[in-house]
């Protein structure tokens, strides 16, 4: 007797625990789904409109590739000019409505082909009409080809800079009213990779 009442008091235990563990089970997977994370916002899709760039009539010996909201590919050359210690390599882009697109890269502490080191200056930026959107970095490095007559550079990523407002000028020489804020710009980046050529013989001195 012992035994079956034994096996009833446990029989009836399970019958009183199921539903007590289903409730806390739920429970659990309730406040889980309450504290899991909300969806990315539409800052991943977000770009410029002006932004991409129409795609480049015919080709080039370059292989750049930018990603982000201003993502393009390009195969022309690139204008290079050396500073002192500076050599700097810039490539313009149209935009949509008129609007610019430019590469910047300076490699610093220059004396010629060879690797460099960070920091280095890159950027790419977007002037439309009087905004410039603008992402860049100073972590990566760079070769410069022999004769200086092409750089190379892999995977350098870039973080955006609040957005200047009230710009006059090109972007290499511009003057602004201030800066302002897009928090969808603020939360994108950029990359770019690949090898540019410089026009004619490589270097060009001032």
């Amino acid at each position: 007797m012992k035994i079956a009442t034994t096996e009833v008091s446990w029989t009836a235990y399970g019958a009183w625990a199921i539903p007590v563990c289903l409730a806390a089970a739920l429970a659990v997977m309730q406040s889980a789904h309450a504290a899991a994370p909300a969806p990315p916002s539409a800052a991943g899709s977000w770009r410029p409109t002006a932004c991409p760039p129409p795609d480049e009539r015919g080709s080039g010996p370059s292989s750049i590739k930018v990603t982000g909201p201003c993502a393009f590919q390009h195969k022309g050359e690139a204008h290079c000019e050396k500073d002192g210690d500076d050599f700097y390599v810039t490539v313009w882009r149209k935009a949509r409505n008129s609007a610019e697109v430019m590469l910047f890269i300076n490699v610093e502490r220059f004396v010629g082909p060879g690797t460099y080191k960070p920091p280095n200056d890159i950027w790419v930026s977007l002037k439309d009409g009087s905004t410039i959107y603008r992402w860049s970095s100073n972590d990566y490095e760079v070769t410069v080809g022999p004769g200086s007559k092409y750089v190379t550079f892999k995977d350098a990523r870039l973080e955006p800079e609040l957005v200047l407002i009230g710009c006059t000028g090109p972007q290499t020489n511009y003057q602004c009213d201030g800066r302002g804020d897009e928090p969808r710009h603020m939360a994108s980046s950029s990359t770019v990779s690949g090898r540019i050529y410089c026009k004619a013989d490589g270097e060009k001195k001032p």
